[in-house]
């Protein structure tokens, strides 16, 4: 499922551990894309490839999607940049991150177009690396030398529907998987502290925004403006970098930081306070979706 992957191991891991069917339950990724000379040029789509209309790697997808919010509602490329902003400035602070030179406006502005209207500056990163991450039951992970942080609620949502559908540019089943984790937990977005929302390109997060109820359809562009998703705002945004400039490893990284900001183990990039985290994924030519709702156990 790509990058909705490590959320829905979450959730399978989480309902094994419930129904008595497992103990604990070990998720492991890794990739070696940097390495290995994986490029954003591969045609993009499933089934007959889109190559034949000029639709190459992800950031095509992502491109229509960012071309047609900026057509509809009015987004622009300077609030795409506060994304990419705010990720490396966060980043800044994470000693593990890969780039952690700070950017402006500016930078991103002046860094290459890849596919109109996304530059270089809004597409995640190609890198190497390992991920993990254990489930247990809670009365398990108290019993542990580190604080336990509790899945309260796991939503996904998967669609078959691609390009040939107009209104597929919106991805609306990411809204169904956040929705979902939001009944499960019982919670709501006002609710939440602090968000590690899929990143895969800079339009990813201001459409999460959107869908995860933070600010209305259409409004995720002016709701990124003025600091809103950096440290000290209203909603602090991948802390420790997302895909843009944390590393790229498909969502899984979005988890373990939303686990140590829970844990109140992230330093200066700490959110004071963070009780609630949710954490998002997509993935597959945009037809998966999933969502997390963790807690401070």
């Amino acid at each position: 499922m790509g990058g909705a992957t490590g959320l829905v191991l979450l959730q399978l891991a989480s309902f094994a551990v419930a129904s008595g069917a497992a103990n604990a339950v070990a998720c492991v990724f890794g990739d070696a894309a940097r390495t290995g000379g994986s490029r954003f040029s591969a045609a993009a789509g499933w089934g007959d490839s889109w190559g034949i209309w000029g639709m190459f790697s992800a950031a095509a997808n992502s491109a229509l999607t960012a071309r047609r919010h900026m057509h509809e509602f009015g987004t622009t490329s300077l609030q795409l940049a506060e994304v990419a902003v705010a990720c490396r400035r966060h980043a800044s602070l994470n000693e593990a991150a890969s780039m952690r030179e700070p950017i402006t406006v500016e930078d991103h502005q002046a860094s290459r177009m890849v596919v109109d209207p996304l530059r270089l500056l809004d597409c995640c990163l190609i890198s190497d690396g390992g991920v993990a991450f254990i489930v247990t039951s809670l009365e398990r992970a108290r019993a542990l030398r580190r604080r336990p942080v509790a899945v309260l609620g796991v939503g996904q949502a998967n669609s078959p529907e691609t390009i040939g559908n107009p209104a597929w540019w919106y991805v609306p089943h990411q809204e169904t998987a956040a929705q979902a984790a939001y009944r499960m937990a019982g919670v709501a977005p006002r609710d939440i502290h602090v968000a590690q929302l899929y990143d895969n390109f800079t339009i990813s997060v201001i459409v999460w925004l959107e869908h995860a109820g933070f600010c209305k359809r259409g409004e995720g562009g002016a709701f990124v403006e003025g600091g809103r998703i950096r440290l000290g705002g209203a909603l602090p945004v991948n802390t420790a970098g997302g895909n843009l400039s944390e590393s790229y490893m498909q969502g899984w990284l979005h988890i373990v930081e939303g686990v140590r900001q829970l844990r109140g183990e992230c330093g200066a990039r700490q959110v004071p306070g963070a009780e609630l985290c949710l954490v998002t994924g997509r993935g597959m030519t945009l037809n998966c979706a999933a969502a997390a709702v963790l807690a401070r156990g």
